[in-house]
């Protein structure tokens, strides 16, 4: 049976340090059937010059879009994800390393979801990294373990508050990139591979693969880093103010979410994220009886005290404006 063609997007944005180690992991993978679409966000060191090098050498590289300002992340990869017309596609980032076995075993286990659910049903299969500093000297065997995230919680509830899915990890089949490019406005939505939880936790499947597939490079330039999670930090760092203006920024992405999918969604899912939305209106009290009624808790005793907190030390005025 033949390999299906793996499309990997990757966004770049001066990103000339590293690129090239990225590039060439893909190109060591031991799965050969796939292409890399490189859609730039006009960057202003030497990127494009040395993405060209590589459409040169191997017609599998396409760059895609140059001369496009997207400004952000999530733009330049859901733009560069249309142009994708392939069964199964890959985020990218610019700057991390592929081990060799990521996209076979990305493909293995999407391939057995859509053997089990469908290929009409949006999914996406993501995995664990392994932190490293500039040099590729390990930080964390373990992103998850790093940040101290939940991976076991695949509600829609859990999903609504707290993202633990990686872009750059992320395999999604052709359904995905349909709804995906149903999404008329990207305006209060957060990031895309939280849409792509979304997305899944509301009308799909997904799957998280206990296993690291790359080192993800930890510096100062990325627009989302890892930060390693503790007790003491979590209360040493607290700012009800900086608590409040996440949870509005979590309420704005669960209403962006339903204004771009409500159509689409299946009465159950509108409902819990309907829920969501309303429970910042109710008393303090009872906003904390909801979170825990249909699970609109983040991940383990730490975050969901600091939720506490917030919620019985914020009135419902303070969300109405959102």
């Amino acid at each position: 049976m033949e390999e299906p063609v793996v499309d990997i997007i990757m966004a770049t944005y001066n990103g000339a340090k590293y690129v090239s180690e990225q590039i060439e992991s893909i190109q060591k993978q031991s799965y050969k059937n796939w292409r890399l679409l490189i859609s730039d966000d006009c960057s202003s060191d030497a990127t494009l010059d040395i993405v060209k090098s590589y459409t040169n050498s191997d017609d599998r590289i396409k760059l895609i879009s140059n001369e496009v300002k997207f400004g952000g992340a999530m733009p330049n990869f859901l733009n560069a994800l249309s142009k994708s017309e392939s069964s199964l596609f890959m985020f990218c980032d610019q700057d991390d390393i592929w081990l060799e076995d990521k996209i076979k075993i990305s493909v293995e286990y999407i391939t057995s979801l859509e053997n089990e659910f469908g290929t009409d049903k949006p999914i996406f299969v993501s995995s664990d990294m392994k932190i490293v500093d500039d040099d590729l000297n390990l930080l964390s065997s373990s992103f998850i373990d790093y940040e101290r995230f939940g991976t076991k919680d695949s509600s829609l509830g859990h999903a609504l508050i707290e993202n633990n899915v990686w872009g750059c990890t992320i395999i999604g089949n052709a359904s995905l990139r349909i709804w995906l490019s149903r999404c008329a406005s990207y305006d209060g939505l957060i990031m895309h591979d939280w849409l792509v939880n979304l997305i899944c936790k509301s009308a799909g499947f997904s799957y998280f693969i206990n296993e690291s597939t790359s080192l993800y490079r930890q510096h100062s330039g990325q627009e989302v880093g890892s930060h390693k999670f503790s007790f003491f930090k979590l209360v040493s760092g607290f700012s009800l103010q900086n608590s409040r203006s996440f949870w509005n920024t979590v309420r704005k992405n669960a209403k962006a979410f339903l204004n771009n999918y409500q159509d689409y969604l299946p009465t159950e899912s509108t409902e819990i994220i309907k829920g969501f939305i309303d429970m910042f209106e109710l008393s303090p009290v009872n906003r904390i009886i909801c979170a825990y009624k249909h699970g609109y808790l983040p991940s383990g005793f730490s975050r969901r005290l600091g939720q506490m907190i917030v919620f019985l030390l914020t009135p419902s005025s303070v969300f109405k404006d959102v």
